[in-house]
């Protein structure tokens, strides 16, 4: 279980590459992780949303530029985290999705 931790977390330090499907599906998760941060931080105003994307961007999308990550794909990945800072829903439903999903990446990374 250990191992598979590991190998989807480097998975997630990576930059984006791929089909047009797989970009669309990490987007949602993009959207997803701000609104779970939103949920999480109970950011109020659009500026303590706007900085929820500003904070990704420097914790993890700064980096991938080093990675062989392109600009574009930050700033629409940081963009997309902003965007879902805005969900205004139950703070516990984005948290508990991406938990989900969370789960089941490394439930399916360990067979």
């Amino acid at each position: 279980m250990r191992a598979a931790l590991a190998r989807l977390l480097h998975e997630l330090a990576t930059p984006t590459t791929g089909t047009g499907y797989l970009w669309a599906v990490i987007a949602i998760g993009h959207v997803m992780l701000g609104a779970m941060l939103q949920g999480l931080l109970g950011a109020a105003g659009v500026g303590a949303r706007l900085a929820i994307g500003i904070a990704y961007w420097l914790a993890k999308e700064r980096g991938d530029l080093r990675r062989g990550g392109s600009l574009r794909d930050g700033l629409a990945d940081a963009a997309l985290v902003a965007v879902g800072a805005f969900y205004a829903g139950p703070r516990w439903w984005p948290c508990l999705v991406f938990a989900a999903v969370c789960v089941g990446a490394v439930i399916r990374e360990a067979k």
